[in-house]
């Protein structure tokens, strides 16, 4: 991590020694630059216009709960997660890493192998991002379109870009992922789960319905995004 962009460290804890300590060990003797939340609203805020290479998430937060925020990550993105917290029950150990979280550390953790685990989470996650590999990972093809997570747009294979909501974006994002996987509508609320409206079901067929609108050839027969009855959603390709 010496040479080329610094990778990049989001700290989310609200407690403000806790969050000095844990941001002083990512920052790794500048090997990596922090960027520090002490909320779920300011967490969102941070990643909307700085992607991490890692995430360090404290459980317990004023305003949503870590593991729900977990969720949330995980269903949008493969970044590494290490949990920090008091809590130290196994069913919430459980919790986390069935949501797929890569390391969980309960108070009061050990400075040093804290500072290691860090370093060693934030190396792989440096190495499976290197240049050649993050061209194919940011952008995605399917069916006629280009899904460019970095610039956040959607491209057609010809004509002009096709304008996306965030939460579209985001739906997109979460569809392709799990490409020709069915995927529930509670599963595509968590890819919107920081949206300010408290988003529903109902909301979810909206955004699909407006997105069949911008990608189907006929959004009333739609073959790009399929509906899986009582269920969800399958993007089909």
């Amino acid at each position: 991590m010496s040479t080329g962009p610094k990778a990049h460290v989001l700290v989310v804890e609200d407690d403000a020694p806790s969050r000095a300590i844990l941001a002083y060990l990512a920052e790794d003797q500048g090997r990596a630059r922090v960027s520090q939340a002490a909320s779920a609203r300011e967490m969102h805020a941070i990643l909307a216009r700085d992607a991490a290479n890692l995430i360090i998430l404290d459980l317990n937060l004023p305003d949503e709960s870590g593991l729900s925020l977990a969720r949330q990550l995980r269903t949008r993105s493969e970044v590494p997660i290490i949990v920090v917290t008091g809590d130290d029950s196994r069913d919430t150990r459980l919790a986390a890493l069935e949501i797929g979280v890569d390391d969980f550390q309960t108070k009061p953790y050990d400075l040093k192998e804290l500072g290691l685990r860090i370093r060693n989470q934030l190396r792989r996650s440096m190495a499976i991002r290197r240049p050649g590999q993050l061209e194919s990972s940011a952008r995605v093809a399917f069916a006629g379109f280009v899904l460019d997570h970095s610039e956040r747009i959607l491209e057609r294979a010809e004509g002009p870009a096709v304008h996306l909501t965030p939460n579209e974006f985001m739906i997109l994002a979460a569809l392709l992922r799990r490409r020709n996987s069915s995927v529930s509508r509670a599963s595509l609320l968590d890819a919107i789960g920081d949206s300010g409206d408290g988003p529903s079901d109902r909301a979810v067929d909206i955004y699909i319905k407006n997105l069949r609108a911008k990608i189907e050839s006929d959004p009333r027969t739609p073959v790009i995004i399929a509906t899986v009855r009582g269920f969800g959603y399958r993007l089909v390709g």
